[in-house]
């Protein structure tokens, strides 16, 4: 599965075995604390796609944290209170502490890491088929297990799905059209 997979990237990183690794920010903390690293990292954002491009874009993992309320909810305006004050909460403190302290000074040996840190923050886009992944057949995780398992037919797979999503994207867009004002 892909917890695996990313554990075993990971081994391969650590060992020294590989030049680069695409990882979560929280990884930052366990190679600057891992016994087994024994090489100086650097972190840097992903590569620009061409010259053409002004920005560094970064795209959340699937974890990403986003609230939703059930449209059978009694009492909306208190649920929505409630979220948007811990929002602005964890916005005023638990994403300072976490940038600032964690990761561009305790998790990073200098200050060419904390800048790359912000670099990569800045450039923070959300995928549209992670956010609505259940909604649409899980076509994100689809995409990731055709390329885990290695086949060869990565077209015609692909093109066998194309109904099914399509069918999916379709329902969820005329879903939100049909949400009450």
């Amino acid at each position: 599965g892909t917890d695996s997979t990313v554990a075993s990237l990971g081994a391969v990183f650590e060992e020294g075995r590989a030049c680069f690794i695409s990882s979560a920010f929280g990884a930052a903390k366990d190679y600057s604390k891992s016994d087994t690293i024994r090489f100086t990292f650097g972190i840097a954002p992903l590569p620009k796609w061409d010259e053409a491009q002004e920005n560094y874009y970064t795209a959340l993992g699937e974890s990403n944290t986003i609230f939703g309320i059930l449209s059978s909810c009694k009492h909306v305006d208190a649920t929505a209170a409630a979220m948007e004050a811990m929002a602005s909460e964890s916005y005023r403190q638990v994403s300072p502490a976490y940038y600032e302290t964690a990761l561009k000074v305790k998790y990073s040996p200098d200050d060419d890491l904390g800048k790359m840190f912000d670099l990569i923050r800045e450039g923070v886009l959300f995928n549209f088929g992670s956010i609505y992944g259940f909604q649409l057949s899980q076509v994100n995780v689809k995409f990731k297990q055709a390329i885990e398992s290695n086949t060869n037919n990565w077209a015609s797979s692909s093109a066998s799905w194309e109904k099914a999503y399509t069918t999916a994207v379709d329902k969820l867009f005329a879903d939100v059209q049909n949400l009450p004002d």
